[in-house]
């Protein structure tokens, strides 16, 4: 049986789509998809997602076949060495290429899709899933299942992921697998997780999406939602992809046509300029005709830089942890936990010195101060991600400076007491 499809997508920053780290792909005719979504804190992951989604559809081998499925992943591995332009990257993000990309991957087919062309009312579906992407499988708008996460909650944790640099820790991988039963008109809907968690929150609120409102719905009217459920806190600041699948009779068109429309977002909900300062955007680069700092393929630059990286800057930013294979992704700014102390006041913000007259009930006032607290938080250590990080890397400049004037220093000192035999040896 044959999918027909909707496609949404919406970037964190919709106005650079260019920077959406999350993939999607499918063959309607056959009944297969598959939606992906890269770490932003790896290195050229949304290619590495892009890779994953195309071979996931054009043919997926078992991941338990120990001789088929490493074979597969090195060949995707060495595509995507051979996809990368890494002429234009700075030394620190050189040093991120030994552990490469991340993504998480969700993949569907439909297994007796010939059976229900000719008239049968049901065909098993097999999903596979690594991370927290998600599939829903909905009947007459009622959820069914949710796959491989069921509540808002779990995404709390980082994701597993497949990375696209072997770190010898593959046999550790843990892919879920489930079948469900599909019928004609029923829907699946594949999302990354910023859609995932917010669907999910609707469920247990008992609020639970109507997927079927959205499958005529315009590119317009859903960017504009989920900017407004970014800005009232509802759903992650992060890129947002959705993938509609409906079982039918008649397959919807290919994916290869599929171009991404030009979205105009209205005034109120696109971001403010200066809303925040991006300091991971801060160019990092030393001065023009500085000579104290050394530069990626200067002969000043220390070996072992290259060899080994920048340790401060992995540790802040790498996606991989280094006592434990899970290869967990790190907490997405928006997504931070609450801070144990209570957070500031906003910006301009003044204290209401005047009490209203009828004191709101302590339930009331419990939960109006944690969505405050909620919204203040999100923004504050979104903040804080940005300036630790951008801090982090100038702090690391500098030390990295130091250590190259003194090991300068040290290599003419060598070299006037080896030329110049009168001078004694320090």
């Amino acid at each position: 049986m044959p999918f027909e499809w909707r496609v949404f997508e919406l970037a964190k920053e919709p106005e650079n789509l260019e920077q959406n780290q999350d993939a999607w792909w499918l063959n309607a005719e056959d009944g297969i998809a598959a939606i992906a979504d890269g770490v932003t804190s790896g290195i050229f992951s949304r290619q590495w997602a892009r890779i994953l989604t195309r071979a996931a559809v054009d043919g997926w081998p078992d991941p338990s076949d120990e001789e088929r499925f490493p074979a597969w992943l090195a060949e995707l591995r060495a595509k995507w060495e051979t996809e990368i332009d890494t002429a234009g990257l700075a030394w620190y993000q050189r040093a991120k290429l030994r552990e490469g990309g991340f993504s998480t991957l969700v993949w569907l087919r439909l297994l007796e899709n010939d059976a229900l062309r000719d008239g049968q009312e049901a065909s098993p579906a097999e999903v596979m899933a690594i991370g927290d992407s998600c599939v829903f499988h909905v009947r007459n708008d009622e959820l069914l299942e949710s796959f491989p996460l069921d509540a808002a909650s779990e995404f709390d944790s980082s994701p597993l992921v497949l990375g696209s640099v072997d770190l010898n820790r593959d046999d550790q991988l843990q892919f879920e697998r489930m079948e469900i039963s599909c019928c004609a008109g029923d829907m699946l809907v594949l999302c990354t997780d910023a859609v995932a968690a917010w669907a999910l929150q609707r469920q247990e609120q008992g609020e639970p999406v109507a997927w079927s409102t959205y499958w005529d719905m315009s590119p317009e009217v859903w960017a504009t939602e989920v900017c407004e459920l970014r800005m009232q806190s509802k759903m992650r600041y992060d890129d947002a992809t959705l993938l509609l699948l409906r079982v039918g009779q008649v397959a919807g068109g290919l994916a290869e046509d599929y171009s991404i429309p030009d979205i105009e977002l209205p005034q109120s909900v696109r971001p403010d300029e200066d809303r925040e300062v991006d300091l991971l955007a801060v160019d990092w680069e030393e001065p023009v005709g500085s000579t104290d700092t050394p530069t990626l393929g200067s002969e000043d630059v220390p070996t072992e830089w290259i060899n080994q990286g920048n340790s401060a800057y992995d540790g802040q930013d790498s996606s991989v942890d280094s006592d434990t294979y899970d290869l967990q992704t790190p907490p997405d700014p928006g997504t931070a936990e609450e801070s144990e102390s209570p957070p500031p006041l906003p910006p301009g913000a003044v204290p209401n010195s005047n009490p209203p007259e009828s004191p709101p009930s302590p339930k009331t006032q419990a939960s109006s101060d944690e969505d405050w607290r909620d919204q203040v938080n999100t923004i504050s250590e979104r903040w804080f991600k940005k300036i630790s990080d951008g801090l982090s890397r100038g702090v690391d400049k500098l030390q990295e400076a130091k250590d190259s004037a003194v090991k300068k220093l040290r290599d003419k000192t060598d070299g006037t007491s080896r030329n110049d035999p009168d001078k004694p040896d320090s």
